[in-house]
């Protein structure tokens, strides 16, 4: 899928791992579940699969370092 298309899943994905972790913080106190993701699309400026993930692993890591619980373009 396109960017734009696979930005839209991985929100959904993440909101609904929050939502979980919401519900089930009633039954575990402290319990906080989150996720972080990178995502890329695949294009010829990438030449193989490793230099994809790796685009991806380091929007991941924004995602991270910009407040964690978000999703990043690479």
């Amino acid at each position: 899928t396109g960017l734009d298309r696979a930005m839209i899943y991985a929100e959904r994905i993440r909101k609904e791992i929050k939502r979980l972790g919401t519900l089930l913080s009633d039954r575990f106190p402290g319990l906080s579940l989150t996720v972080s993701a990178g995502v890329c699309q695949y294009t010829k400026d990438f030449p193989n699969r490793d230099s994809l993930v790796s685009a991806a692993d380091k929007a991941l890591y924004r995602a991270k370092e910009s407040g964690r619980n978000r999703v990043v373009a690479g």
